[in-house]
């Protein structure tokens, strides 16, 4: 029961999650909603059969109305205004921080709604993107968490960061021609994180527990 409680959960909330629905403290101001979870269960229990269905019927509309529809409305909502903003500060035209604005979120790819592995530079990039659209999380899944674990540790050390309030620092590197430093966007990200499969093979009493255990360590 516990593991299909926390599947569920974990994707309702990338739903209001990637909405930017965030939730009002007291004591940090508004963090996006997120969620970090680690569900395990015995061979056999159904793990990829369950997430497979709630990822694909319970998701799957919205997933689509929302990559077709609200993020093309919002990002071009979000360009607009961005671009506004852009022109005063620089003395350019609108048009022309609108079309720099376009050219540098065409460079940052395609939107991925969930992934299963990443780097750090990915991370950071794709969150930029997030940020000009000013809409959308980081979805990370990671299916047999034991056999993967160690493979994924990179972004994992990232996804530490970015845990709570969705904030990260950027590298710094060197502007060229054919890699241009982009002006920071500040703001906040949700990221979403789950974890699943089975417990003999993340607690084995070896390096990969170790290594688990070292990340719960972390935060």
């Amino acid at each position: 029961r516990d593991f299909f409680r926390l599947q569920t959960n974990f994707f309702l909330t990338l739903m209001a999650s990637n909405m930017g629905v965030k939730i009002n403290c007291h004591l940090t101001d508004t963090v996006p909603v997120n969620f970090y979870g680690v569900s395990c269960a015995i061979s056999g229990s159904g793990k990829g059969f369950a997430t497979n269905l709630l990822e694909h019927e319970l998701l799957s509309g919205f997933r689509d109305h929302f990559v077709e529809d609200t993020l093309v409305k919002k990002t071009a909502i979000s360009i607009d205004s961005e671009a506004a903003v852009r022109a005063a500060r620089l003395g350019i035209t609108q048009q022309e921080a609108e079309d720099k604005l376009n050219r540098e979120l065409a460079s940052y790819g395609a939107f991925k709604f969930t992934f299963d592995s990443a780097t750090t530079p990915a991370i950071k990039q794709f969150r930029h993107a997030l940020l000009l659209r000013k809409l959308g999380a980081l979805n990370f899944i990671i299916d047999e968490v034991g056999a993967n674990l160690r493979a994924n540790l990179e972004p994992l050390h990232a996804f530490l960061e970015l845990y709570d309030k969705g904030l990260i620092k950027d590298r710094l590197i060197k502007s060229t021609q054919e890699s241009v430093r982009y002006q920071e966007v500040v703001g906040a990200t949700p990221a979403n994180l789950l974890m699943f499969g089975t417990p003999s093979k993340l607690f084995d009493g070896a390096s990969v527990e170790a290594d688990f255990f070292e990340l719960l360590s972390m935060g």
